[in-house]
């Protein structure tokens, strides 16, 4: 994959800006595309170059952020051995700024229906991915849709909750629930 375009790189920096505002303002209603501009260190009417309006902007970083959380999954399920596993899961856990991006995100699907549509979506995709290797698996045997719907639940329950306390004691429990799940001693 070929590096970002300069423009592709100012869509993120206001993408990014605008998640940052977000957090500060306590929500999205209260950010402005003056917000944004100011904390990307441009001028307002270029962030209206770059993108028509700020639902736009949330939509790109909500993409982004689904996707960043999927591919952390991803690798955390992909750990070969219990550090790897520690590693990934605490990477996961320890992003609160993201964790309350996405409590936020939550709050919008009620209102949003383009941002509730790309939740779910991912979700789904998530669970229909986890139960695919879960059915692969020699060594697991039961449920494998109920089981990664399970998971899916579990982890974005952890990941609301990184939102509104520093710290949660979580990593044992979601551990516990991975290895029962994919333990690391059957991975290839």
């Amino acid at each position: 994959m070929g590096r970002p375009s300069i423009s592709e790189q100012r869509r993120i920096e206001i993408g990014r800006a605008l998640q940052t505002c977000m957090i500060q303002n306590g929500s999205y209603e209260s950010t402005s595309v003056k917000d944004i501009a100011q904390q990307a260190g441009i001028a307002t009417g270029l962030v209206h170059h770059y993108f028509s309006s700020k639902d736009e902007i949330l939509l790109l970083m909500a993409d982004a952020s689904l996707l960043s959380i999927t591919n952390l999954l991803e690798d955390l399920l992909h750990a070969r051995q219990a550090d790897q596993r520690e590693e990934k899961l605490q990477e996961l856990l320890s992003n609160r700024e993201q964790a309350q991006f996405l409590l936020m995100l939550q709050t919008l699907a009620l209102s949003m229906p383009q941002i509730k549509e790309l939740i779910v979506k991912n979700r789904q995709e998530l669970q229909t991915a986890l139960a695919a290797r879960l059915r692969r698996s020699q060594t697991f045997a039961g449920d494998a849709e109920q089981t990664a719907l399970e998971l899916v639940f579990l982890l974005q329950s952890a990941m609301f909750q990184c939102a509104l306390e520093p710290e949660p004691n979580l990593a044992p429990i979601l551990k516990r629930a991975l290895e029962q799940a994919f333990p690391l001693s059957s991975q290839e």
